[in-house]
């Protein structure tokens, strides 16, 4: 780990770099999937719509099914 924090060497600076592009992924994954998120969910709560019992269930069950249980039969 010495090498890792020592900020003059390359493979600190490659660290630094991974996490900071780390960083940009996740700043843009917030900056898009917040007011998705939003929108939907003051729809699902508020509006009154076709199929919306059934968008509902739908997410519900997505959320149910852990993501392993799912990776199971790529094996």
């Amino acid at each position: 780990y010495a090498k890792l924090l020592d900020l003059g060497s390359r493979q600190s600076q490659s660290v630094l770099r991974g996490m900071g592009n780390s960083m940009k992924a996740v700043a843009a994954t917030l900056a898009l999937g917040l007011p998705v998120s939003l929108i939907t969910a003051f729809a699902l709560s508020r509006l009154e719509f076709r199929f919306k019992s059934l968008i509902r269930t739908s997410l519900l069950v997505t959320i149910v099914i852990p993501v392993f249980t799912t990776i199971i039969p790529l094996y």
